[in-house]
């Protein structure tokens, strides 16, 4: 445009002569300087103190898009993956029709051939695409960094990144003994056998000895608790020789606290439960200097059934049964007692200690005889 207008100015002001001959006015051509028009600034124009560097023209961005984004979703396997194994990894898009989608994945994210969208629901498309992922070290892999850029036909364009996701990985070195086969880049004409030969091994393992110990420490245990409690029954069943009485004694110190008890006069006292405590105590302890059993701590039940085991006539079992069921009336059951039981208890215990005095001098009679 300036040139044209270079040119009009020139031919505008060109000088006319005449001609001789003819006497007509003549161009006289004048020789002009040529134009210096200033060149527009190109992409790669040097200017000012940048003559140096090159400033790239930016490219015209995109508009905003009109629509909403697509739904994608992600979806990989196996999970968990085995180490060297290959990860698949299938990413679909949802979009409409006047979508076109592209998907970005950084490079160690193999894309794999797919095909074109496909209908899906009434008006939408699907579009499929498929990534190849190698795990190389035991740490989860991450599926990240992929971008599904969208595209609308009144150029409209968006960005949506897929969320990220983390994959297990799980061990197949254990039990290999061809070194070579530990290969994943080439596992191998025939892959799955590979796998199926090297796979991982069982986190379940049978613990044995830990299994043993414990079985042994609880046989040990039972056997220390059965034996306690098996301990504890022939405790009761013996009793330290007391020095001081001897067992043809036992009746006499049994007569002596029987007189001490009877000069206390309890009974005219009202206090009938002392008592018939203090009178249990004389007939158990008689019992146990007696017999050497532990008459003081065995309860009536065991008494009456060491005196059957024991093969006592019945008449100082019966003795025994009577005196018991009468004392136990008065301690635990709160019956109220009156004279007359008081002397019917006393007496039955000086016929029983009478009874089995005589039953031991005679075994010891019998003894000496022999």
């Amino acid at each position: 445009m300036r040139r044209a207008l270079s040119i009009i100015l020139v031919l505008s002001s060109w000088p006319l002569g005449t001609n001789a001959a003819e006497g007509t006015p003549q161009a006289v051509p004048i020789k002009l300087a040529p134009s210096k028009v200033a060149p527009l600034p190109s992409a790669t124009t040097k200017t000012g103190s940048d003559a140096g560097t090159t400033a790239p023209i930016p490219p015209p961005s995109a508009p905003a898009p009109k629509g909403p984004p697509p739904a994608v979703k992600l979806e990989c396997a196996p999970t968990p993956v085995r180490i060297g194994e290959q990860l698949i990894c299938t990413l679909s898009v949802v979009h409409r029709r006047d979508v076109s989608v592209k998907v970005t994945a950084p490079d160690q994210v193999i894309p794999l051939p797919s095909g074109p969208a496909q209908p899906h629901l009434q008006d939408m498309l699907k579009t499929l695409r498929t990534f190849r992922i190698q795990p190389r070290s035991m740490k989860k892999v991450k599926v990240e960094g992929m971008v599904v850029v969208w595209t609308e036909t009144t150029g409209g364009q968006g960005e949506l990144p897929v969320p990220t996701q983390k994959i297990p990985v799980k061990s197949v070195m254990t039990g290999v003994k061809d070194p070579q086969l530990k290969s994943f880049e080439a596992p191998g004409g025939d892959a799955d056998a590979f796998w199926t030969l090297h796979g991982p091994i069982s986190y379940r393992v049978t613990n044995w000895p830990l299994i043993i110990t414990l079985l042994v420490l609880l046989v040990a245990a039972l056997g220390i608790g059965l034996g306690l409690w098996i301990k504890k029954i022939l405790d009761g069943r013996t009793v330290e020789e007391d020095l001081g009485i001897l067992p043809e004694e036992a009746h006499l110190e049994a007569a002596r606290e029987l007189a001490v008890l009877e000069e206390e006069n309890l009974p005219e006292q009202e206090r009938f439960e002392e008592y018939f405590v203090r009178l249990s105590e004389i007939l158990r302890r008689y019992l146990k200097n007696r017999f050497r059993i532990q008459g003081l701590e065995w309860t009536s039940e065991e008494l009456r059934d060491w005196f059957s085991e024991t093969g006592q006539s019945e008449d100082t079992q019966q003795l025994l049964a009577d005196f018991l069921l009468e004392t136990d009336l008065i301690k635990f059951a709160n019956v109220e007692a009156t004279g007359a039981a008081v002397g019917l208890t006393t007496a039955l215990a000086r016929q029983l200690i009478e009874e089995t005095k005589i039953v031991m001098e005679e075994a010891t009679n019998q003894e000496s005889a022999s």
